[in-house]
């Protein structure tokens, strides 16, 4: 038995521990493009992808939860120069914006999903995550293991999330367009990508705007993840 087997296998008893929805966040959230929104709509589900990173066991719905990301993907990342930090943030917000700019965030309950199908894992590469880890991710109800540890983190859900358990909350100009970007090559066009104005935009009007105003005010220490 590999170990994506084992952390499977041991995912179905994990869950049945006493207080383990209770570690999870009742809500997380998923960015995306308008164009995927609306093609969601048409399937009735947001479909599930492979991670990224092509070597990894990990397939899903990738979300995040609001007071880490605020707190920890919009100050950790890595400074290119001294004025304009590239966060995980920022990098999450130019890949909703593959196609255009028009982005939505979609808020989605978590008190339905099965825990054995619920994943986190970290984004900070400096914490130095074991192999496994980074391949497979982890039990969600260990995510305070690293918020904890003050540490970003992903979630992953492994199946398909139907469309009537969704709720689009908001959505924003990016005003670029990564794959524009990317054709054009100038790599300085990130400079004016204002993160606080989109994701305010984002956010606007919502409960979850209070939590958006706060982490544009705070000054948390960019953590670089450059070696």
């Amino acid at each position: 038995m590999n170990i994506s087997q084992s952390l499977n296998a041991a995912q179905r008893i994990l869950p049945s521990l006493k207080g383990g929805r209770r570690s999870i966040p009742r809500f997380l959230y998923h960015v995306t493009s308008k164009t995927n929104y609306e093609s969601m709509l048409k399937d009735g589900f947001i479909k599930t992808c492979h991670d990224a990173a092509p070597e990894t066991n990990l397939s899903g719905v990738f979300m995040f939860d609001l007071k880490n990301f605020t707190k920890r993907w919009c100050n950790t990342g890595f400074k290119f120069d001294k004025t304009n930090p590239f966060s995980l943030a920022k990098g999450l917000l130019l890949k909703s914006s593959l196609e255009n700019s028009d982005i939505v965030v979609l808020k989605i309950p978590t008190k339905n999903m099965p825990l054995d199908k619920l994943k986190c894992r970290t984004q900070d590469i400096t914490s130095n995550p074991s192999i496994s880890h980074i391949l497979d991710g982890d039990f969600a109800i260990r995510q305070k293991h690293y918020t904890g540890k003050k540490q970003p983190i992903e979630y992953i859900f492994q199946e398909p999330i139907p469309m009537s358990s969704v709720q689009k909350i908001g959505e924003a100009n990016t005003g670029v367009s990564l794959e524009n970007m990317i054709n054009i090559m100038e790599p300085d066009t990130y400079k004016n990508f204002d993160i606080k104005n989109i994701l305010t935009n984002l956010f606007k009007g919502q409960p979850e705007e209070k939590c958006i105003n706060l982490a544009n005010s705070s000054n948390i220490k960019f953590k670089d993840m450059n070696y």
